[in-house]
């Protein structure tokens, strides 16, 4: 997905702003590079494109998308460094906050509002499907539930 079809999309969802404060807080390229060394993987190129524009957001409208799981998240993105008051939204502190409970190679990447989580699966097998980490999921039944084949399937199938 270029530049400009990933702005169009966001547009298309009713905008987005930012996840903390009233400014947005790209990343570099560095910045993008240090948090998947931090977690260890490689993020999907709109993922990272979605970073350096605009680094952490919020959906303007509430969106959805077609599952039996209810609304996507309210929180998309990483925080920049320079936003030291919002570190626990960040996905390197998520990331390691859930490590015990996601199997490797899985990494948050937003936060749906009520404790559950959206995420990558970046292991081999994965190949960046999408999932959604239930918080509630009893510890006999599997808490990783597939939404989608990828970051840019699951951004074009989010709806308003």
């Amino acid at each position: 997905m270029s530049d400009s079809e990933l702005h169009r999309l966001l547009l298309r969802l009713g905008g987005v702003e930012p996840a903390v404060g009233d400014t947005f807080y790209p990343l570099s390229p560095d910045e993008v590079n240090e948090i998947e060394d931090s977690i260890e993987h490689r993020f999907d190129e709109t993922f990272r494109k979605l970073l350096r524009a605009y680094g952490s957001v919020i959906f303007t409208e509430s969106v959805f998308y077609r599952s039996n799981r209810g609304i996507v998240s309210l929180i998309l993105g990483a925080i920049h460094p320079g936003v030291p008051h919002a570190k626990n939204l960040a996905i390197e502190f998520v990331f390691r906050l859930l490590s015990n409970e996601l199997k490797d190679g899985v990494v948050p990447f937003a936060d749906n509002g009520v404790g559950d989580y959206l995420c990558f699966d970046l292991s081999e097998e994965g190949s960046g499907s999408v999932y959604l980490w239930d918080h509630e999921a009893p510890a006999d039944v599997d808490d990783l539930h597939s939404v989608s084949d990828s970051f840019d399937t699951w951004l074009r199938s989010l709806e308003i």
